[in-house]
């Protein structure tokens, strides 16, 4: 009650990260027609001054809630109605996080160095792939992010997860998948099977 109304939407927004969230995606998915971008951070602000969200790490913070607080932004957002928006938001943030990792994988794999920020996506991009691998419409957005996948699962050494959710995609990948995407996700599927 304490809380303006765009911080309140702000809140039940974030609360559908699961884990932790990079300044960047709490941009992706809190912004809108109503609140811009920049808007959108000074109310991530004001929540983690009310202890609403955590933000940890120096120098470069990663925000997360407490589960019994995210358990009632979930609750706040379903009442909102846009549950289902937030969760195609969210998959979008995985999804253009991790495409930076996919297109830099020489530099990373060279080293046979983790990739810490990659690896902190872990339970952001589980949840993204359990909602996306559910219907039809949103098995698209599944698939591309199966296909650069393969970072996070070399972070959090869990290789084995990785390639059975991309053999549980691989049905899906047929001729309405653009080439460059299911050549991802062969690829991802190659290299965690290897």
């Amino acid at each position: 009650s304490l809380l303006t109304p765009d911080e309140r939407t702000v809140f039940r927004r974030l609360a559908i990260f699961a884990g932790g969230f990079t300044l960047e995606a709490a941009q992706h998915v809190a912004s809108d027609e109503a609140i811009d971008r920049w808007t959108a951070l000074d109310h991530l602000g004001a929540l983690v001054d009310k202890s609403l969200i955590l933000a940890e790490g120096d120098p470069i913070p990663r925000y997360r809630m407490l589960e019994t607080t995210r358990a009632y932004g979930l609750e706040r957002l379903a009442e909102s109605g846009e549950t289902q928006q937030m969760l195609v938001r969210h998959a979008q943030a995985v999804l253009a996080f991790l495409e930076r990792f996919a297109l830099d994988e020489w530099q990373w794999r060279a080293t046979g160095a983790i990739v810490p920020a990659a690896g902190a996506e872990v339970d952001n991009l589980r949840a993204a792939l359990d909602w996306a691998a559910i219907s039809s419409e949103s098995r698209p957005m599944a698939i591309a992010l199966a296909g650069v996948s393969y970072c996070v699962w070399w972070s959090v050494s869990n290789l084995a997860e990785g390639l059975v959710r991309c053999l549980e995609l691989r049905r899906f990948v047929d001729d309405s998948v653009p080439t460059q995407v299911a050549a991802q996700v062969w690829d991802a599927t190659g290299k965690l099977a290897l």
